[in-house]
């Protein structure tokens, strides 16, 4: 278990839709956001994070000791015809700040899965400190692989390592956060 260690981001956009703006954007963060058909709020984009400890192939690709804590961003998603507005670079933001401020244990830094072929986000992620973690191959993929099945997406790992200065400032930036 994550011991509590989790949350959703969702980004919402209380007016119409072409007026999302990435600078009020962090005032419309939120946890845990409940939402329904009748709400008068879009849902611009959303993210979880929690906290796994990776064993196996995935601790020796990190170069970690099995069972570390790392927080894992996971269901990352913006609408596509707000894409392009920040959102998904807010969501990032948010996300690790969230991270930095609440997880316990402290974890050294953030994964994430991303699809080989979604150039968008890992281009994102990149701008954002994440990197390639090259050692591991994505073990759904390679399974496929090597019974001939064709189809299914290559995913790539990529994780952000916490420095204690980048750290230290994430967790007395002014946000929502609480």
């Amino acid at each position: 278990m994550c011991g509590g260690n989790a949350a959703c981001m969702i980004a919402v956009d209380t007016g119409p839709e072409d007026e999302v703006r990435h600078n009020s954007l962090h005032s419309k963060l939120a946890t845990w956001t409940s939402y329904s058909s009748t709400s008068s709020t879009h849902i611009a984009g959303m993210g979880t994070v929690h906290m796994v400890q990776p064993f196996g192939v995935m601790a020796e690709a990190l170069k970690c000791e099995p069972g570390t804590p790392f927080a894992l961003v996971a269901n990352m998603a913006v609408q596509p015809d707000l894409q392009g507005r920040g959102i998904g670079r807010s969501l990032m933001s948010a996300l690790e700040q969230l991270v930095c401020k609440t997880f316990k244990p402290k974890p050294p830094g953030m994964l994430l899965l991303v699809y080989k072929d979604n150039a968008a986000a890992i281009s994102l992620y990149q701008s954002e400190g994440y990197r390639e973690c090259t050692d591991w191959v994505d073990p759904t993929w390679l399974h496929d692989a090597e019974r001939g099945r064709i189809g299914r997406p290559r995913r790539l790992l990529l994780i952000k390592e916490f420095q204690s200065s980048a750290y230290h400032s994430l967790i007395h930036q002014d946000t929502m956060i609480a």
